[in-house]
């Protein structure tokens, strides 16, 4: 995934006494917060448009609610108000994003001469986050890492979690994302809360959100020049290691590289003319069981045990089987199970394992028996 964002000074961003954490999320309330985010990347896209043809259209479908919804989680996570989704800036936006598909590249500045270019794609790109080889809610994850070497200052996320945004536009095609931060339609509080927004933020923290580059900035820092971190060091702690990341970016947002970002708690502590310490407790959540499985049938020689797997989320998480008679681990992977005389007189029991890439593992075992005649 690339992304790009330009070198645009931010409107009015104040600075308070700790960074902003989850708001009012607690640990479990956070993972299954996370678990629907997956959820929402995982859902197939479809949009009514066509490089081709240059015909912009728009996603089908919940893509557009999901961005959305996608944004104000990650905006939850990090203590933030929710932002509204404004149909003349996506509009905008969405020609944003058809003109870097159909280009196969990524410009804040395209031209007339651009393949698919309007007047409105043009201008939009130059006030957007934009993104290539991701799209629709996938995209918002993206941006909030910003990985790759032109992003050291994290614009894309700095922009998404700024404390007086109130509406956006979004734009999405199959492969790119735009994502209007300023503009028209698009809407700022003009006095926005005196709050620090650190990224990951304070508090629980889902390991698949955390990023290499870890940021912190202020309200009064993102209105002006970002002199105020000049003098400013970073200590992290993690059970026995103590270590000084180095910091990569004094900008509106103060960046540091972290060389861990494994679960555990983090002790951050920054020193120097402005002064901060706060943990952020890294976990990785599990897969969450929406319906029980059930396992059916008599336990008599002849019958037929019946395995109903139950429900997982995130829907895509996939569901594995393994079956025991006694103390032998059975060659059989299937739903039903056939009950054979040398079965008689032990225990059937079945576990079945949800996965998914991003969590962690949930198993369950059912058991039948003794097995009769």
């Amino acid at each position: 995934m690339r992304c790009a964002v330009g070198v645009l000074a931010l409107s009015a961003l104040i600075a308070s006494a700790g960074p902003a954490g989850a708001d009012g999320l607690d640990r479990r309330d956070l993972e299954k917060a996370y678990v629907v985010q997956l959820d929402r990347e995982d859902r197939s896209f479809s949009w009514s448009g066509d490089v081709g043809s240059c015909v912009a259209g728009e996603p089908a479908g919940p893509v557009q609610s999901d961005s959305l919804d996608a944004l104000n989680f990650f905006r939850s996570v990090a203590g933030l108000s929710p932002v509204r989704l404004d149909a003349g800036a996506s509009m905008a936006a969405q020609q944003a994003a058809l003109m870097m598909a159909a280009n196969g590249e990524l410009s804040h500045y395209p031209t007339r001469f651009w393949r698919c270019a309007s007047p409105e794609g043009i201008a939009a790109a130059g006030r957007s986050n934009l993104a290539m080889g991701t799209t629709g809610p996938k995209a918002i994850g993206g941006y909030l890492n910003d990985d790759g070497p032109s992003n050291q200052q994290v614009g894309h996320r700095t922009w998404l979690l700024h404390p007086g945004l109130r509406s956006v536009g979004i734009g999405s095609t199959p492969n790119t994302n735009a994502i209007a931060v300023f503009g028209d339609g698009v809407e700022y509080d003009p006095a926005p809360a005196q709050v620090t927004v650190a990224w990951p933020a304070a508090g629980p923290f889902s390991a698949g959100m955390v990023p290499s580059r870890w940021s912190l900035t202020t309200t009064s820092e993102l209105a002006g020049d970002g002199s105020g971190w000049e003098g400013t060091s970073v200590t992290v702690s993690k059970g026995s290691r103590t270590w000084n990341p180095p910091i990569i970016s004094r900008d509106r947002a103060l960046v540091w590289y972290m060389d861990d970002t494994g679960t555990g708690t983090y002790q951050v502590r920054l020193s120097g003319p402005q002064a901060y310490d706060y943990d952020v407790e890294v976990f990785q959540p599990t897969v969450q069981m929406t319906v029980t499985p059930r396992l059916t049938g008599k336990a008599r020689v002849g019958q037929s045990l019946m395995l109903r797997t139950g429900m997982w989320r995130p829907a895509a998480s996939q569901t594995s089987v393994r079956w025991r008679v006694g103390k032998r681990v059975l060659p059989h992977s299937g739903r039903m199970l056939r009950v054979r005389r040398w079965m008689r007189g032990k225990t059937v029991k079945v576990r079945i394992t949800a996965a998914h890439s991003d969590l962690r593992d949930l198993s369950l075992t059912l058991r039948k028996g003794p097995i009769k005649r």
